[in-house]
């Protein structure tokens, strides 16, 4: 189970929060120079973008993907230039926004007979572009474009995965060009993308044995620290891999869970992961109620740590989460039509010293104890110390 961080915080009071058009969920949220990026569902199918200052004012919509938006990211150099938007989608498109316009500077399309896109990427140097599709027949693709000319793609590499594609991330600040990619199929793989032919391009290949819904890498702060990845299954457990992708650890869910009498905390759903600047690694869970927990492993020892917890933000289940180190914020989407903004998590000070006895405000996980009374209908007493050391863990783990 989990164990209380020193620094934990109760955040209850979002900075801003917006409903979107049309009650569409917020599936997607990217940070650009200017704007905050927020993907719909249907019935809207649309991006709109929120100008930064306040987010809260949407600036522009743009008109999305035709049959919806599967996955969205930001390219930092796009043809070795500026930024962009890039989103993929049902249509079999990957489309590069440019946000000052709102209009497709680039649209690279999947041959044949366009097989819906549900992952992109581009790479360090911005001339090469990855997307993965569905199993259409016997092929799920790995698509690959230069932006440049991008009438076709230059290659395609069809015998990685057997089913369809989820993730395509290229990884950063390596000599060279590897590719990871995760699938339904149950494997992560990782695959040189200026490879032709397709039986030399495998590097590593792990076999989870269940259907993977999204993966990345970790890296540390050290250009020389080793990468691993971590990946989300259907299921809502969580994994960690070596850079060889040996599996590190597999974790169920309701081991992700603080069943205490004042704070009660329980992992619904895993929402995304997060590797930070400093190299730390994050973990973002969600209560069916809408309520959002950070968790991270200990960076000294091998416990698992209920970092903060969000409350009051959502009514639904949140789908989407983006920390924005630069600018100190956390932005929340989910089914209720929210974009919420809250202030950094609590876990960027910790250096600074700060942490101790609070105010706690307990999420609204219900639990049932042994005399059959319902947890979270308690009064809880105002407030709730963490001072003392951290005895006892469950499960552990290394990163």
């Amino acid at each position: 189970m989990l164990a209380i961080s020193s620094s934990f915080a109760n955040s209850n009071r979002p900075l801003s929060s917006t409903t979107l058009p049309e009650s569409s969920y917020v599936t997607s949220i990217v940070a650009l120079q200017s704007h905050y990026a927020a993907a719909t569902s249907a019935p809207s199918n649309a991006i709109h973008l929120f100008d930064k200052s306040d987010c809260k004012t949407i600036v522009r919509a743009l008109s999305g993907h035709d049959g919806g938006i599967d996955y969205m990211c930001s390219a930092d150099s796009f043809q070795g230039a500026r930024q962009v938007l890039l989103s993929c989608g049902k249509d079999g498109s990957v489309k590069a926004w440019d946000e000052r316009t709102g209009t497709v500077g680039v649209q690279m399309l999947s041959s044949g007979r366009r097989a819906p896109i549900l992952s992109c990427d581009v790479s360090s140097d911005g001339l090469t572009v990855a997307a993965g599709t569905v199993l259409q027949g016997d092929d799920a693709l790995i698509l690959y474009w230069d932006p440049r000319s991008p009438i076709a793609p230059l290659r395609r590499h069809s015998s990685i995965h057997s089913d369809d594609i989820t993730t395509v991330r290229f990884a950063r600040g390596t000599p060279t060009t590897v590719l990871l990619s995760a699938s339904t199929d149950g494997l992560i793989c990782t695959s040189n993308p200026l490879e032709e032919d397709e039986d030399e391009a495998n590097i590593d290949v792990g076999n989870w044995g269940c259907s993977i819904s999204k993966a990345g890498w970790v890296r540390g702060s050290d250009v020389a620290s080793t990468s691993r990845v971590w990946a989300v299954s259907d299921m809502e457990t969580l994994s960690l891999w070596s850079e060889e992708l040996n599996l590190d650890q597999d974790i169920d869910r309701d081991r992700l869970a603080h069943p205490d009498a004042v704070l009660p905390w329980v992992t619904d759903y895993i929402i995304d992961c997060h590797n930070s600047r400093n190299g730390s690694f994050h973990l973002f869970a969600g209560s069916s109620e809408g309520d959002i927990a950070l968790i991270s492993p200990h960076e000294e020892s091998t416990r698992w740590l209920l970092e903060q917890v969000y409350t009051a933000g959502h009514s639904e289940v949140v789908r989407c989460a983006h920390w924005d180190e630069t600018n100190g914020l956390l932005l929340t989407g989910g089914e209720d039509a929210k974009l919420t903004v809250w202030s950094s998590p609590v876990h960027a000070n910790e250096e600074s010293g700060e942490g101790g006895s609070m105010d706690v405000d307990s999420p609204r996980k219900r639990y049932t104890d042994d005399d059959g009374e319902s947890v979270s209908e308690r009064q809880y007493p105002p407030s709730y110390s963490f001072e003392e050391p951290i005895l006892n863990c469950v499960f552990a783990i290394e990163i």
